[in-house]
C-alpha cells in the first residue's frame, strides 16, 4: 500500500529543475508551474495534497503517477486533473527521463466536464497537435507570471481558459470516438446474433453500459431505438433470404429465433406491408421460364397475362376457402390454374407478372 502524506503541502523539485511557485502575497490564480525534464526514478515525489487543482501533462517518457493509493502508468499525451483533496505523487524507473508540464490553480476548472469528483481525478489523452498547443500554453503561462501586472494577470487568465478549452476538445473527441466504437460493436453483435429477439439486455452486458446509455447511443447514431434497429436489420436479412428463394418461410423464422412461424410472418408483414410467403412465391415463380416455341409470338404476351391473372385469382379464392392450400408450392398452384383455363400442362412456365403489384 502506498503511504499517503496526510498534510497539505507543495513538494518542490530538486534544485536546478525548472519551476515557478507563487509567493504568499501573490495575486495570481496560478500557485505552481513546472516544465522540462524530470528523473522521478532517482528523485521521486511522494504523494501529497495540494492547495489547488493539479494539472499534470506528460510530453515525453512514461512516468508512474501515484494517485488515490494506486500506481497509474502514463504515456506521452497523458493528462491528469486532480482534485485538491486527491493526493498526487510521481515515481519512475531508475535513470529514466521524462518531460512534463504541471499547473496548480487556486480555482476549479472552467468547465464542469473537466471537474473531477471530490477527492478524485480525471484523465485524458491528447493528440500530437493538442499536445503542442498545451506546451505553447505552458510557455505563455511562464511569461505571464514573470512580471506581476494587470496585463500579466489577464494573459494568465486567457492561458487558463485556452488550456481548459484544449482539454475539453480532447475530451469531446474521445467521447465521440468511444461512442462510434461502441455503436460499431453493437451493430456487429446484432449481425452475429440474429436469433436474439430481445437484444437490449444482452447489448448492455456486452458493452458494459446502462440501458439508458444504450438507447441514447442508438438514437444519436441511427435515430432508432436499439430494439427497432435490431428488428429492421433482421427483417432486411429475412427479405434477402426470401428474395434468394433458397429457404422456406418456416426455416427463416426459426433462424431468426421465432418459436412460431406465424409470429415471424406477422412481424414481416408489419415491417414490409406484404406477406413473406407472397415474396417467396414471387421469387420462385420468376425463376421459371416460358418455352417460346410452344406459342406464337403475337399471342404470347396476352396469354401470359391471362394465365397469371386467372391463376392468382383462383389461388386466392381457394386459400380463402381452405387456408391449408396457402402452403402449396408455386408449381402446384400453377398447374391448377392452367387446368382451370384449359391450357395444356407445361412443366416450365414463367412470366413478368408480379403478384405483389397486381391490379
Amino acid at each position: 500500500m502506498i503511504e499517503i502524506t496526510p498534510d497539505r503541502r507543495l513538494l518542490l523539485p530538486p534544485k536546478g529543475r525548472p519551476h515557478w511557485h507563487a509567493a504568499q502575497t501573490s495575486t495570481f490564480d496560478l500557485l505552481y508551474l513546472s516544465w522540462g525534464y524530470r528523473w522521478y526514478g532517482n528523485e521521486p515525489i511522494e504523494p501529497s495534497l495540494h492547495e489547488g487543482w493539479h494539472y499534470f501533462v506528460v510530453l515525453e517518457g512514461s512516468p508512474t503517477l501515484l494517485i488515490q493509493g494506486r500506481k497509474l502508468k502514463t504515456h506521452p499525451g497523458f493528462v491528469c486533473i486532480a482534485h485538491p483533496d486527491c493526493p498526487v505523487g510521481h515515481i519512475d524507473l531508475p535513470k529514466s527521463r521524462c518531460r512534463i508540464l504541471t499547473w496548480i490553480w487556486q480555482t476549479l476548472p472552467s468547465h464542469s466536464a473537466l471537474q473531477p469528483e471530490a477527492a478524485g481525478f480525471l484523465k485524458l489523452t491528447l493528440e500530437k497537435d493538442l499536445l503542442r498547443r498545451v506546451a505553447t500554453l505552458s510557455s505563455d503561462s511562464h511569461r505571464a507570471v514573470a512580471v506581476a501586472s494587470e496585463r500579466s494577470m489577464l494573459e494568465l487568465r486567457a492561458a487558463r481558459i485556452q488550456l481548459d478549452l484544449t482539454l475539453l476538445e480532447a475530451r469531446d473527441h474521445k467521447s465521440s470516438a468511444n461512442a462510434d466504437f461502441r455503436f460499431n460493436l453493437a451493430v456487429q453483435y446484432i449481425r452475429n446474433h440474429i436469433d436474439e429477439l430481445e437484444p437490449v439486455k444482452r447489448l448492455c452486458e456486452y458493452l458494459q453500459i446502462s440501458e439508458a446509455s444504450l438507447k441514447r447511443l442508438f438514437h444519436e447514431r441511427s435515430g432508432k431505438s436499439p430494439r427497432a434497429f435490431a428488428l429492421s436489420w433482421r427483417m432486411q436479412w429475412a427479405h434477402e433470404k426470401l428474395s434468394a428463394g433458397q429457404n422456406s418461410v418456416k426455416e427463416i423464422a426459426y433462424a431468426l429465433g421465432y418459436r412460431h412461424p406465424n409470429d415471424f410472418s406477422r412481424a414481416f408483414k408489419q415491417h414490409w406491408k406484404y406477406e413473406a410467403s407472397r415474396l417467396l412465391n414471387r421469387t420462385r415463380f420468376r425463376s421459371l421460364k416460358w418455352p417460346g416455341h410452344l406459342f406464337p409470338p403475337r399471342f404470347r404476351n396476352r396469354l401470359i397475362e391471362t394465365v397469371t391473372r386467372r391463376m392468382f385469382v383462383f389461388w386466392e379464392v381457394q386459400c380463402a376457402k381452405d387456408p391449408i392450400k396457402e402452403r402449396h408450392s408455386s408449381r402446384k398452384v400453377l398447374v391448377v390454374g392452367l387446368r382451370m383455363i384449359r391450357v395444356m400442362p407445361v412443366v416450365k412456365l414463367g412470366c413478368a407478372y408480379d403478384p405483389l403489384q397486381r391490379a
